[in-house]
């Protein structure tokens, strides 16, 4: 339906009114071409390549079908696509679905790194306790910074301390953000003896291990170091 701009003795109030009215009811019929049944939209988002509009379709996906989660499981391990299979994996985790663990663990040794990057992230968001052992024999032979700082990240969610020995080996090898995700596991998983090794990069020239090593000393030995800028975080990896 096309909106149409009404001219009215009424004054431009009612104008404005007729076009907004108009234009709420091509929202409404726009988003009920959408609704698409479960099978129909898994699909689509399977056979869509670009990441933007795949990750669009996977969001009214887990919104319009919450019981989607088997359904995504299923075209994850099916799918010839590598990017459906790890994009599936953020979708279940939206959806809480934890029947995916094996799968998941099973993606930890994948080829593709952002399998295995995707695959450490949401272990961790959804706290499968059974898989860090897994995880931590992932990360102690990965190389890629991608999955590497995913799957500190999931190691420091799941307080998985074992780890602690794995992290701090990798801190010198790596550098930007990649050690700042270790450093910041480390302070989340080490002990007091790993103050000096962090507490070495405060005035470090790598700004992703100077920023976060503050904030991993005050966790690790409740030092203060005064307000700071904020660090946001790592979001999901998409290359």
């Amino acid at each position: 339906m096309r909106s149409q701009a009404i001219w009215s003795d009424n004054g431009p109030g009612m104008k404005v009114m007729t076009v907004l009215f108009g234009t709420v009811l091509s929202i409404s019929a726009a988003a009920q071409t959408q609704m698409l049944p479960l099978q129909e939209a898994l699909r689509a988002f399977d056979e869509q390549h670009d990441l933007a509009k795949k990750e669009m379709q996977l969001l009214e996906l887990t919104r319009q079908h919450p019981e989607a989660g088997p359904a995504l499981l299923a075209l994850a391990t099916t799918t010839p696509y590598t990017d459906t299979r790890w994009m599936s994996m953020r979708g279940m985790r939206d959806l809480h679905y934890r029947g995916c663990e094996s799968f998941l663990r099973q993606s930890l040794a994948d080829d593709d790194a952002l399998v295995r990057s995707n695959a450490a992230r949401v272990i961790g968001d959804l706290h499968l306790e059974h898989t860090r052992r897994k995880l931590l024999k992932m990360f102690a032979t990965e190389k890629d910074p991608r999955a590497i700082e995913q799957a500190s990240s999931a190691l420091r969610e799941l307080d998985f301390r074992a780890a602690s020995v794995e992290i701090r080996a990798k801190i010198p090898n790596y550098t930007g953000q990649t050690r700042g995700c270790l450093l910041q596991a480390l302070g989340a998983l080490g002990t007091k003896r790993d103050v000096p090794l962090i507490a070495a990069y405060l005035d470090s020239s790598d700004p992703g291990a100077a920023l976060v090593a503050p904030e991993a000393l005050e966790q690790l030995a409740g030092l203060d170091f005064g307000p700071r800028l904020m660090n946001g975080g790592q979001g999901f990896p998409t290359k």
